[in-house]
């Protein structure tokens, strides 16, 4: 077991079934909170987050908050573990055209792991990756051979999102009161920090559905540009995905 609360949150039943244990187990605690009251995201990562403050301590833990229909393979929540606990927030990154040089995959999921993933190219940095060095540390894995060094981006995808619980951060319920833009503004809270936001090389996707609620693209705006009002003056160049 490892000193990760995974917190994972379902819509409905339905998805919530869907959802693959099979590689969580090794979490100390995993919560699955089915959504069915349609809470904003931002209080539920909250409310899981002091509880894991008060009945488990600030020191050696990470907190991860996902959605049900992330998938993780084999190792790869402690990918995520050693990650965050050098005091980093990682996750994931969605589907964006402009990362597209750095995704490696099966089908047609949102591509968020590559063994492969070091520094970032100048078109990435160009797009808006941050300009501070990586960390020194690398991981290695299973097969014994080292991964090169997590890859650093501006924000993380809102569907996995993991930080130790010492960095003190918080998500933001009042302005993101919705579904959306919760975990890239923790993000961009690190940044503002001088914390290391990073994918690492975890064996992980978001297998998000082709077509989403009809409603999905203007809240999605709508949370968009309340981030945009929040940070743009602060970092004018930052990309979500």
């Amino acid at each position: 077991m490892i000193d990760l609360t995974l917190v994972v949150v379902a819509k409905n039943e339905e998805d919530m079934r869907k959802f693959n244990t099979t590689h969580v187990d090794i979490c100390d605690p995993l919560v699955l909170f089915v959504n069915v009251k349609r809470s904003p995201l931002a209080q539920i990562a909250n409310v899981a987050l002091d509880s894991t403050m008060k009945h488990r301590g600030r020191g050696n833990r990470v907190f991860g908050l996902c959605h049900a229909d992330m998938e993780f393979g084999p190792g790869s929540l402690q990918a995520f573990y050693d990650c965050a606990i050098q005091g980093a927030v990682c996750g994931a990154c969605g589907r964006n055209m402009i990362f597209a040089d750095a995704f490696v995959g099966p089908g047609d999921s949102s591509y968020v792991w590559s063994k492969d993933w070091g520094r970032p190219t100048d078109r990435q940095k160009a797009a808006g990756y941050p300009a501070y060095p990586v960390p020194d540390w690398v991981r290695v894995d299973e097969f014994g051979a080292a991964h090169m060094k997590p890859c650093p981006v501006s924000t993380l995808d809102s569907s996995c999102i993991f930080f130790p619980t010492n960095l003190a951060l918080r998500f933001d319920e009042q302005t993101f009161d919705g579904f959306h833009l919760h975990g890239e503004d923790i993000c961009l809270q690190a940044h503002a920090k001088g914390i290391p936001v990073l994918v690492p090389a975890a064996n992980a996707w978001h297998a998000c559905p082709d077509v989403n609620g009809p409603n999905w693209g203007a809240e999605r705006d709508r949370y968009k540009l309340k981030l945009d009002a929040k940070w743009k003056g602060r970092f004018p160049d930052y990309v979500t995905t």
